[in-house]
């Protein structure tokens, strides 16, 4: 490719900042002048690793090539060689992490926003940053939330609400690092979903396996016994070397037909998982197929719950056992699959609903609920309930040991499974840690945050945290290091130090 003439004129304002920092610059003097285009993603991260191409590995779109490079060239020579990644990179480079939602009209508008964006002070997911979700395709019920004030977040090429406005006049400013203007109205989100009943919309992905032999194959991939017809496990998929690759529910329909949920931002990377695993495991017969944007999940949650769902399809899901699902239909004959389990960790169910049913499915579900005062809560206010109750998302299985995860309870006592090795020595545990912040701060631990003894050494790390409603403390998820001590610790974040203490659950 050919590239531009020389145009040093365009960036002399930097070039002289760049000499007043290393005088030296302006001694030297330049030997030679690159000047061309760069190449961006929306996220400007790299695309680095596995493709659905059996062998091709995808190495492009370093944006800053001197820095990302070697690194970046080590890692992908590990996932090539030894057939997994030495740390975890699956949400930053992954190349399947942009699907078919990611149009030419959505990444130009979003390179031109990050880009522009680059020097500018960062404030995590909060930001919230809309740029280029104009040209997306919504989903059904994106316009029926938008009408009850939702406030959308964005992953994977889908939006759902973060939290509810009150009203439609008040501006949120989402560059905060602190004393966020939503707080208020997440905590009483979750609240309203403890003392009676609350919606939510459940990005989830679902991805559905079948075909000869499919029992057999996810026997062999997935960590639980398999559940029988009717019924749903939590099970996770491991890399060979025994860390967590993916965590899904997965739920027998048939024989040889199996349903599993798992997260939305790794749809396609856990289907291309799943779908390699079956291949290089001779299991040639097994389809795998990512339907996520076939089947909506509408979830309820909340002591009331039961009285919703008696109203909205009378007395078909009575009995129904925990962690079981039944094929149902409401007085207004809409059909769905209801599961009777809850992300947040109270009493709840998830109505797994064709997309094309989804709106009418929702206005079911509102007029049956308002009697029993229903509510809306966003994923903020999920995020305090789930947290407090030790839910784990992939952000807290940090690519971990499974020894280390402390998800013994989910694996099968006898059989192999990839990645079974249960002489490893965990070097890391998983903990739940309640953290004093001061007033105003109770959302601002990011993961990633180090968790340090009294003499300041790091014996463990943040994975998520938010501001509990049943505690109103904070609540973070993360893990102690082998060896640390269980007292006398600090998170510190944002140049400040908070202490923590470990929660049993």
């Amino acid at each position: 490719m050919e590239l531009f003439a020389d145009d040093l004129d365009r960036i002399t304002d930097n070039l002289m900042c760049a000499i007043d920092l290393v005088p030296s610059l302006g001694q030297v003097g330049f030997a030679s002048v690159v000047n061309g285009p760069t190449i961006w993603t929306g996220d400007s991260l790299p695309r680095c690793g596995r493709t659905r191409i059996g062998g091709y590995y995808d190495f492009n779109s370093l944006s800053y090539g001197i820095t990302h490079g070697p690194p970046l060239a080590e890692h992908l020579a590990a996932v090539m060689l030894e057939g997994e990644q030495p740390f975890d990179l699956t949400a930053e480079c992954d190349p399947l992490r942009y699907g078919n939602w990611a149009t030419p009209e959505y990444v130009h508008a979003k390179v031109l926003d990050t880009y522009a964006k680059n020097n500018d002070v960062a404030y995590g997911s909060f930001e919230n940053r809309p740029a280029g979700r104009e040209h997306l395709a919504k989903h059904p019920l994106y316009h029926a939330l938008a009408n009850h004030k939702a406030v959308f977040e964005f992953g994977a090429g889908v939006e759902s609400p973060a939290f509810y406005q009150c009203h439609d006049s008040v501006e949120y400013n989402p560059c905060k690092l602190h004393h966020h203007d939503w707080a208020h109205l997440a905590l009483a989100e979750a609240h309203k979903v403890l003392a009676g009943v609350g919606f939510s919309y459940a990005s989830f992905s679902k991805i559905a396996v079948t075909g000869p032999r499919a029992a057999e194959f996810l026997d062999w991939a997935t960590t639980n016994k398999l559940p029988i017809k009717g019924r749903t496990k939590l099970t996770y998929a491991l890399t060979p070397a025994g860390k967590i690759n993916a965590e899904f529910t997965i739920t027998k329909m048939e024989t040889n037909d199996f349903y599993l949920v798992g997260s939305r931002a790794y749809s396609d990377h856990d289907t291309q998982w799943l779908v390699d695993l079956a291949q290089s495991g001779g299991f040639s017969q097994v389809q795998v197929k990512d339907i996520s944007d076939e089947v909506d999940v509408l979830h309820l949650a909340g002591p009331r719950t039961p009285d919703l769902m008696q109203a909205l399809c009378g007395g078909q899901l009575e009995g129904q056992g925990f962690f079981s699902m039944r094929t149902v239909t409401t007085t207004n004959q809409t059909r769905f699959n209801g599961f009777k389990l809850s992300f947040s960790g109270e009493q709840g169910y998830e109505l797994h609903v064709d997309r094309a049913d989804s709106v009418a499915l929702y206005d079911e579900i509102l007029r049956a609920g308002s009697q029993f005062g229903l509510s809306h809560f966003g994923n903020y206010a999920l995020n305090s309930l789930r947290i407090e109750r030790g839910y784990k998302i992939k952000a807290d299985l940090d690519y971990a040991h499974y020894s280390e995860a402390d998800i013994g309870m989910f694996l099968k006592k006898e059989g192999d499974f990839v990645g079974r090795d249960d002489g490893q020595v965990p070097t890391r545990s998983s903990k739940s840690f309640h953290v004093d912040t001061e007033p105003g701060w109770e959302w601002s631990i990011p993961g990633d945050s180090p968790i340090r003894d009294l003499d300041g050494n790091n014996v463990g790390v943040i994975t998520t945290a938010a501001h509990g409603a049943r505690t109103n403390k904070s609540v973070a998820l993360g893990y102690l290091f082998a060896g640390a001590p269980h007292e006398d610790l600090h998170v510190e974040s944002y140049g400040r130090r908070w202490p923590i203490e470990i929660v049993q659950q």
